[in-house]
C-alpha cells in the first residue's frame, strides 16, 4: 500500500484525508484515527493479557481439586445458609473431640482395671487350684516332680475357662466331667486328676509308653505340624510335644 500522487507529486486528498493505493482499488484513510485505533486495540491487548495472567495465576490454586466435590462443596454450604456459624460448629467440633478423648481413657482405665481383675481372677481360681493339685496326695504319689506348679500352669492354664461361674477345664471342646459329680463340670483339682491320671508320661509309674499320647487322640497329632499352642488339642499332647522338642520349643509357641 502506498500513497496515491497527483501529476504534481502532491498527495491525493479525499475530504481532507490521504488516499492510499491498495490491491482492491484506491481508498481514503483517517490516518489519525487509525492510529488512536490501533493504540486502543495494544491497550485493550495489554490489558487482556494482563487478566489471563491472573486468570491464570488464581487457576493454579485449583490445580488438582475435585470438580466435582468441589461443586458438591459448594452447594452444601450454600445450603446451611446466610445464618450458619461456621467459627460455632468449629468449637462444637472441638468440645466433642475433648469429650471423644475422655470416653477413650476411661475406657482404656476400664480395660486395665477388667485385665488386673481378669488376672486376680485367674490366680484364685485356676492358679489356686493347681496349687491344691499339686499339694494333694493323689500329686505327690503319682504326679513327677518335674511337673511344678508354675509348669503346669503353662501346661493347663489356657485350657481353664469360665463357664457359669464355675472354672472348667476343656478337653477337645468339651468340659471335663466330673466323676464324684455326675453331670457336673469337674473342679480344677479332679480335672487336673482325671486328665493326668490318662497320661502315664506324666506319672511316677513305671511302664511308662514314653508317647505322651492321650488314648482319646489316637496318636493322631503330627508333631511336625504344630504352629501354635492351640494345634495340641489335649494336655497329653502338649506333653508329648515338649517331649520331643523340648520346653523352650513349647513355650515359644504363640498362643493362637
Amino acid at each position: 500500500m502506498k500513497l496515491k500522487l497527483d501529476e504534481d507529486g502532491h498527495a491525493v486528498l479525499e475530504d481532507g484525508k490521504p488516499v492510499y493505493e491498495t490491491d482492491d482499488g484506491a481508498k481514503a484513510f483517517d490516518v489519525p484515527k487509525l492510529m488512536s485505533d490501533v493504540s486502543a486495540l495494544n491497550q485493550e491487548s495489554a490489558e487482556r493479557r494482563v487478566r489471563i495472567g491472573e486468570l491464570e495465576t488464581q487457576a493454579k490454586k485449583f490445580k488438582g481439586l475435585d470438580a466435582k466435590a468441589a461443586r458438591e462443596a459448594i452447594a452444601f454450604r450454600s445450603a446451611l445458609g446466610e445464618d450458619f456459624d461456621a467459627d460455632g460448629v468449629t468449637q462444637k467440633l472441638a468440645t466433642l473431640e475433648a469429650e471423644k478423648a475422655g470416653l477413650v481413657s476411661q475406657i482404656e482405665e476400664k480395660d486395665e482395671t477388667l485385665t488386673a481383675q481378669s488376672g486376680k481372677l485367674w490366680d484364685l481360681t485356676v492358679g489356686k487350684g493347681i496349687s491344691d493339685f499339686t499339694a494333694g496326695e493323689w500329686a505327690k504319689e503319682h504326679l513327677l516332680e518335674t511337673y511344678t506348679p508354675e509348669r503346669l500352669k503353662r501346661l493347663f492354664g489356657e485350657d481353664f475357662t469360665q463357664d457359669n461361674g464355675h472354672t472348667v477345664l476343656m478337653q477337645d471342646g468339651r468340659a471335663v466331667m466330673s466323676q464324684k459329680t455326675p453331670g457336673s463340670a469337674a473342679d480344677v483339682v479332679e480335672a487336673l486328676e482325671l486328665v493326668i491320671g490318662a497320661d502315664k508320661t506324666m506319672q511316677k509309674a513305671s511302664g511308662a509308653s514314653g508317647s505322651g499320647q492321650d488314648p482319646r487322640s489316637n496318636g493322631k497329632v503330627n508333631l511336625g505340624s504344630v504352629t501354635k499352642r492351640s494345634d495340641l488339642k489335649s494336655p497329653a499332647e502338649k506333653v508329648a510335644f515338649i517331649k520331643d522338642k523340648g520346653r523352650e520349643a513349647f513355650e515359644s509357641l504363640p498362643a493362637d
